[in-house]
């Protein structure tokens, strides 16, 4: 009773001498490797995209901050009578066109109030910490200046440090 031998026995030589694949050791390994090459780009790659955010964020922040100085600029400058509320936080003064406008600062923005429009002239991914404000305002004494110093933080995941922000305007005089 031979229904168990092949008839024709191949040796396991044989059998590794003429396969053409691989062993379970060498897959592994390979898979390994290869999980390893893809979990180091998948990182460097978040880590690029966070830093496209973070910059992207930073220059639209000074974008704003930006037109916050120019706006206030230009109106302090051709404007009278400069009164400064320490305890509201509020720049007061009369526009070129004799109307009463005011720089305040609420809940991390600074709003600016002509008459009865109010406007947020910060952006809501700039959070002003501190919104101080130093100066000259008897024109009798000196010649009438603001220096403003705005404390101010990103509204972003990464990166909130503070930075501070700081100058000086001198209003100017016609006919004096």
């Amino acid at each position: 009773m031979n229904f168990f031998k092949a008839k024709n026995p191949v040796s396991l030589k044989h059998l590794r001498a003429h396969t053409h694949g691989f062993t379970l050791v060498e897959v592994m390994i390979s898979f390994t490797l290869f999980g390893l090459l893809v979990g180091v780009i998948t990182g460097s790659l978040i880590n690029v995209f966070r830093s496209h955010f973070y910059v992207f964020s930073t220059l639209n922040s000074q974008a704003n901050l930006r037109f916050l100085l120019e706006t206030m600029t230009r109106e302090i400058k051709e404007g009278n009578n400069l009164v400064f509320d320490s305890e509201a936080r509020t720049l007061s003064f009369a526009n070129k066109d004799n109307s009463l406008v005011s720089y305040y600062l609420e809940h991390g923005v600074v709003y600016r109030n002509e008459g009865a429009e109010t406007l947020p002239i910060t952006s809501n991914d700039l959070d002003v910490l501190k919104f101080d404000v130093a100066g000259c305002f008897d024109s009798a004494l000196c010649q009438p200046s603001v220096t403003l110093l705005l404390e101010i933080s990103q509204r972003v995941r990464f990166q909130n440090q503070p930075f501070y922000l700081q100058t000086t305007i001198t209003q100017r005089r016609v006919g004096v």
